[in-house]
């Protein structure tokens, strides 16, 4: 029993190592849906590709999202810049936001949300699983004799 209980400590060290993923979701009424991953929460204005966007939605007929900017995302009005180069009447749409991208959570500007979740890594989960899988399925041994 004591050999299991020393397990917690690595346990509980290798949880708190694992990193997690955050999810970015992108929910509009009329402009596009969106969803993309980053492995750390952005800090600085970035560019997010078309290859790496997914589970995108168009709502502007003849138009296809190209690319989308986080504008700032740690300053007073972040942004979410959307890019469509299909070479329709319409090239970006900019739509801005009351409050600092600065933890997983949820950003509403009146009009469209954008939802942040910290995911954890699938190895991480793995991780967790046998670890806790040794702990509770080890057999009782005695040590010793008598």
């Amino acid at each position: 029993m004591k050999r299991l209980i020393s397990l917690v400590p690595c346990i509980a060290f290798f949880c708190g190592a694992a990193r997690a993923d955050f999810l970015y979701s992108f929910k509009s009424a009329s402009s596009s849906d969106f969803s993309f991953i980053e492995h750390e929460l952005l800090t600085q204005t970035t560019t997010i590709l078309h290859a790496d966007l997914f589970d995108v939605i168009n709502y502007i007929p003849g138009e296809s999202l190209g690319s989308v900017e986080v504008y700032s995302p740690l300053g007073l009005t972040p942004q979410l810049i959307l890019f469509y180069p299909g070479g329709g009447s319409l090239s970006s749409i900019t739509w801005a936001f009351g409050a600092k991208f600065d933890h997983a959570g949820e950003y509403f500007n009146g009009f469209n949300k954008l939802e942040i979740t910290a995911v954890p890594e699938p190895l991480s989960i793995l991780l967790l699983a046998t670890l806790t899988g040794i702990v509770l399925f080890v057999p009782k041994t005695r040590m010793g004799g008598s």
